[in-house]
């Protein structure tokens, strides 16, 4: 469980920073998320089936354990 929070805490570290850069290069807020969500829009099917699965993984890898360690 301590992984699956580690692992939020650094994508939405690495999101702000990754904003912040870009509104310090003088680009508007509009152009930053767009350019942060621009690669998942032109995924093809199969690669954004790819990518649910393994996030799914990540997130209910840990879940499972922890509930299975408890019992």
């Amino acid at each position: 469980m301590q992984v699956l929070v580690i692992s939020l805490v650094l994508l939405v570290l690495s999101l702000v920073f990754v904003v912040l850069m870009d509104l310090l290069v003088g680009l508007p807020l509009s152009v930053s998320f767009n350019n942060i969500t621009s690669p998942f829009l032109f995924m093809k099917m199969d690669e954004m089936i790819i990518l649910v699965l393994v996030i799914l993984y990540v997130i209910a890898k840990p879940i499972i354990q922890n509930y299975l360690s408890k019992r």
